[in-house]
């Protein structure tokens, strides 16, 4: 099933109640023009999925034809078994999005915001799902895609919850395996003590078993080390792409292709050096005074693209399940 299209009414109550106590607890937490452009990368990050789904599940479908390794099943067990190895393949997809040039590339706009909070977690970029995909095939071989790729819609799913600032600390016993919101404002964070730190998606026991972890123990500073001047949904998708893309053309010989597949941060030799980082410690954020018609105009457009986004046809016509549309009327084996 389509589980973000079952699971945004949801999503968006619970974005609207996170909003609605921060406001009322005058906390800071919550920023318009951010807000904003994280609802817009949002939305459209979601309607290439549509896309996204529909090729994965051929993708996935034509792998267990060509190579069935094994047959998991379908019980509560095997369930768990898969959701479990998804979140270990999501644990090292996220770790080499952090590592690798191209890869940090589709992640970096969900680290660009400088707040945290429930927006900040729908905030992802247009390609940041297509490459999960390079991770996750493994599971076709021993799933069928009707299974496989619903349960990496509910593990992103169940990404959202920790992306929150009201929530400070749960039970210690609750977090010694559970990705808590305190560890993932760690792994948000750009303090030298936090970074590349609780990659773990629903479990944080990867992290303490391969060496990533890191308690929280002082205030986090979000967002990117080169820090976006913008709130155009378009260039923080685009901003890494670019600098990737400038140097791809002045680089040399094999350094064009070299550069995508290279640690995070590596550069051809020769290249001019790029403008100095702001230090992360006093750092401003990004401000812009809106107008009241500017904020006006932005909170009726709103409604009207997510209503758009929730129901386009093509969410029909492209995300299948079980090579039937979305809306057809259950018949026979689903």
């Amino acid at each position: 099933m389509n589980v973000y299209a079952v699971a945004t009414p949801a999503v968006l109550a619970v974005v609207g109640a996170e909003a609605a106590w921060c406001l009322y607890q005058k906390n800071g937490y919550y920023r318009f023009d951010d807000a904003m452009a994280n609802f817009g990368t949002a939305i459209g990050h979601q309607v290439t999925n549509v896309a996204v789904a529909a090729f994965a599940f051929t993708l996935f479908t034509g792998l267990r034809q060509r190579w069935p390794l094994a047959d998991w099943g379908e019980t509560p067990l095997t369930f768990a078994a898969l959701y479990l190895s998804v979140d270990f393949l999501f644990y090292w997809f996220h770790r080499m999005g952090h590592a690798i040039n191209f890869l940090w590339a589709a992640h970096a706009p969900h680290h660009s915001s400088e707040e945290l909070n429930y927006t900040v977690g729908l905030r992802a970029s247009v390609t940041q799902r297509l490459a999960s995909f390079l991770f996750y095939w493994p599971l076709a071989l021993v799933a069928r895609a009707e299974v496989v790729l619903p349960l990496v819609g509910l593990h992103l799913l169940f990404q959202l919850i920790p992306h929150t600032r009201v929530i400070t600390r749960l039970p210690r016993w609750i977090e010694s395996w559970l990705n808590s919101p305190a560890h993932h404002r760690v792994h948000h964070g750009i303090n030298p003590r936090y970074l590349d730190k609780n990659f773990g998606g629903t479990f944080i026991i990867w992290d303490k078993l391969f060496g990533t972890y890191a308690e929280e123990t002082e205030p986090v500073v979000y967002g990117v080390l080169r820090p976006l001047d913008t709130w155009s949904p378009i260039e923080i998708n685009l901003q890494y792409w670019k600098l990737l893309w400038r140097d791809a053309v002045d680089a040399r010989g094999l350094d064009k292709l070299k550069l995508w597949f290279m640690p995070n941060g590596w550069r051809p030799a020769g290249l001019p050096p790029r403008a100095a980082m702001p230090p992360v410690l006093g750092r401003k954020k990004l401000y812009s005074a809106l107008t009241r018609g500017t904020r006006s105009k932005l909170l009726l457009q709103l409604p009207v693209l997510l209503g758009a986004m929730f129901y386009s046809p093509a969410t029909n016509r492209l995300y299948r399940c079980g090579g039937r549309p979305l809306s057809a009327p259950r018949s026979g084996r689903p």
